[in-house]
């Protein structure tokens, strides 16, 4: 987010002027606390912007669904911070619009969510050439992965034993969104190699 950005930069500015931190490390910890931030700022917006459209729970799920499977997950990424913004953005009022078109089929979101699920899993983490991570890492990644997604398959679960098809449809779409992303990623950042 662009808020996180500027925030960032100020808050090491204070603590560069102040000898708190070197002056050499400043661009680390731009990056540290710009990404500890947006991560804030952002899931935080979104579930303000649902409460004040009246999607709270929505957008609640919304952010414990698309949010830690697309960290772990990994995929593409945007070329800027201005086009990352525009991109979470459309998504989420893209997610919210579709769950609500796509008619109720917990068939259809089962059968969605296992594809893609199983597809998360196996490809994650997708490899990125300025994330390069150990064997062991990308085996640890993967475990935290499909142990998320086993934890979204039981929210399906319960979410499609109550009947609300709103909530299994965001959920399909979140997943079908992480496992277009890597797949994605996969060629742009690799060029399609693992």
């Amino acid at each position: 987010m662009i808020l996180s950005e500027q925030l960032s930069k100020k808050i090491v500015n204070i603590m560069s002027d102040n000898n708190i931190i070197d002056s050499h490390l400043d661009a680390a910890y731009i990056y540290c606390i710009d990404f500890a931030l947006d991560l804030v700022l952002f899931n935080l917006s979104i579930i303000i912007i649902g409460a004040l459209t009246h999607n709270f729970i929505l957008s609640v799920i919304y952010v414990t669904v698309l949010v830690p499977t697309k960290m772990l997950a990994g995929g593409a990424h945007a070329g800027s911070t201005y086009a990352c913004c525009s991109i979470s953005y459309s998504v989420y009022l893209l997610c919210m619009l579709l769950c609500r078109l796509i008619p109720g089929i917990p068939v259809l979101n089962i059968l969605v969510c296992l594809v893609t699920g199983i597809g998360i899993c196996a490809l994650s983490p997708v490899p990125h050439k300025n994330k390069k991570q150990s064997y062991q890492a990308k085996h640890k990644i993967k475990k935290y992965c499909c142990f998320c997604i086993g934890i979204i398959y039981i929210l399906l679960s319960v979410v499609l034993s109550f009947r609300l098809y709103r909530y299994g449809n965001l959920i399909m779409i979140c997943l079908t969104i992480v496992f277009v992303n890597q797949i994605i990623g996969l060629f742009i950042n690799n060029g399609g190699r693992k």
